[in-house]
């Protein structure tokens, strides 16, 4: 059989076909080329067979969701083949069809990504299918007025739309910490402390009513040294290698969390003050998994990016910050550097602390990356539990190390589990 390129598999219940096969109709008078299986597999073989056989040629994967959920056969197909689109870090969209239920059941590793919904007419699902697809946004394109007609109507819609922002450039210190044995009394550990002026790049996500969001650039990982690199408990990252990945500099905080709670709401309620520890500049914690994947997708909704939570393999990445230590400043950790029960010291902190409240950000510009509260990652399987990372107020130095992970429900809310979010451009 000769290979072809193929620009989306169609992955859906065979009960939705008619449906499925209206959209990839409209996809190719779009010079868009899908892959459905009524059009390309040959009566006879074995659908596996025919389609591993062009896999490797297929660009993209829809996922679609109609009133009768995911199906048996497209079940079988996510398992057999979306670890291969992850694998490759192709675009994975989910779609919902007309007659989708309100609140359908989903997959985790779906639930967290941006649907097309074809229920609704504004924005419009087609295009916004291609540009899942393409990468290529006709719909801002073709919606967005020009600046030559500027009345009210024309600056009310243009204030509707957010623009790429601008990269900035900070500056920061970032201290490597070395431990050393005392020869003379008191015996034990000496903490040393080594400064190294560093830079990075971001940009400030306006969440209303004066309240910013700062989402760092991550270098490249090609750039981190091989080192580094074997040190990572997952090897691969989920974005694709020629996009920039972007990641909040700081836990998200109370205050961000009420402003995009307000926010119209897309699956789920969410309360403005979940938190146990009450202050703004406090993290926000006592949240699941699910309200936080809720939080990335309101504002997904209100911003030029796509929010999510980062897996697993990009938060490790963000923490360790190219350092194959326990800790991304060292292999040792002691009250000054973090908020976590510090047994040596005598520490019993019983709360969070402010974002940003030890000045010790890793190589990326990153902080509280260690202790204060675990971060919710996304889970890429169907299971409903998920991994919490970083350790938190609660945990002892080997619960906060860069590589410990930690799984719960991700229906649980608790006092020691929040989270940060990841955007890509």
């Amino acid at each position: 059989m000769s290979k072809q390129q193929f620009d989306v598999f169609l992955c859906h219940n065979n009960e939705d076909k008619p449906g499925v096969i209206k959209i990839a109709q409209q996809l190719r008078e779009n010079n868009i080329k899908p892959w459905l299986d009524s059009w390309e597999l040959r009566p006879g073989l074995p659908w596996q067979r025919a389609l591993e056989e062009q896999i490797t040629q297929i660009k993209s994967a829809a996922i679609f969701i109609g009133p009768n959920g995911i199906g048996p056969w497209q079940n079988q197909e996510i398992d057999a083949f979306l670890r291969e689109f992850t694998k490759r870090e192709c675009p994975v969209i989910p779609i919902m069809l007309p007659n989708a239920p309100v609140e359908p059941t989903l997959p985790v590793f779906l639930d967290a990504m941006m649907w097309v919904d074809f229920r609704q007419t504004d924005p419009d699902p087609l295009s916004q299918l291609i540009w899942g697809i393409t990468g290529e946004n006709r719909l801002t394109q073709s919606q967005i007025p020009t600046k030559r007609s500027c009345d009210k109507e024309t600056k009310k819609i243009l204030s509707s739309f957010s623009f790429k922002p601008q990269l900035k450039t900070f500056k920061f210190q970032y201290t490597e910490i070395k431990s050393t044995k005392r020869k003379i009394f008191p015996f034990g550990k000496k903490l040393e402390f080594y400064k190294v002026q560093r830079q990075a790049k971001y940009f400030l996500e306006d969440l209303g009513g004066g309240i910013d969001l700062e989402m760092v650039l991550l270098p490249n990982p090609e750039k981190t040294t091989s080192e580094a690199k074997s040190q990572l408990s997952f090897t691969a990252l989920s974005s694709p290698k020629d996009t920039a990945v972007f990641i909040s500099k700081y836990l998200i905080t109370q205050s961000q969390w009420k402003a995009v709670s307000r926010l119209p709401e897309i699956g789920q309620p969410l309360l403005e003050t979940p938190s146990k520890f009450i202050g703004k500049d406090l993290p926000v914690e006592s949240v699941s998994l699910f309200d936080a994947i809720e939080f990335c997708k309101r504002l997904s909704r209100k911003s030029y990016w796509n929010y999510r939570l980062p897996t697993e393999a990009e938060w490790e990445y963000a923490c360790r910050g190219g350092t194959k230590t326990k800790f991304n400043f060292g292999d040792a950790i002691d009250n000054r550097c973090a908020n976590f029960l510090d047994e040596r010291s005598g520490s019993r902190t019983k709360s969070t602390t402010p974002v940003g409240h030890f000045a010790y950000p890793n190589p990326f510009g990153l902080y509280d990356m260690h202790g204060n509260v675990y971060e919710w990652c996304l889970n890429q399987g169907k299971k409903p539990s998920s991994a919490i990372r970083g350790g938190s107020w609660r945990d002892l130095e080997d619960g906060c190390t860069s590589s410990h992970r930690s799984q719960r429900d991700g229906r649980e809310k608790s006092d020691f589990i929040g989270f940060r979010i990841a955007c890509f451009g």
